[in-house]
């Protein structure tokens, strides 16, 4: 019994800590930063993007709160160095690399 009731408040804190997380729809996403869905498909399909709940229907799909300034991010990229989507997930993920050592060497 006493371990069901363990079970039970893990799996309760476990779901609310992924409700807790801020996060924004796809048609948010695409009405805030003023681009058509499939530009945020394509992202997705590079990599760019993960939605939360990927295996969801593309309309129900959620993103993390910090996903607008990665679109924007994304967009500039596009833009200021005409690179292709393969580039700007490249040059993103580059960028991620670099946040985490920053992050991992502070720790330190």
């Amino acid at each position: 019994m006493v371990i069901k009731d363990n079970k039970k408040i893990l799996a309760d804190l476990i779901i609310t800590e992924i409700t807790d997380v801020e996060t924004i729809s796809l048609v948010k996403l695409c009405h805030s930063i003023e681009i058509p869905v499939e530009h945020i498909f394509m992202m997705v399909e590079y990599g760019v993007l993960e939605p939360i709940n990927y295996r969801a229907s593309h309309i129900r799909w959620r993103f993390p709160a910090d996903s607008i300034s990665k679109v924007q991010t994304a967009i500039r990229l596009e833009r200021d160095l005409d690179l292709n989507m393969a580039g700007v997930a490249l040059v993103i993920e580059l960028m991620d690399e670099l946040k985490q050592l920053r992050q991992q060497d502070i720790s330190f």
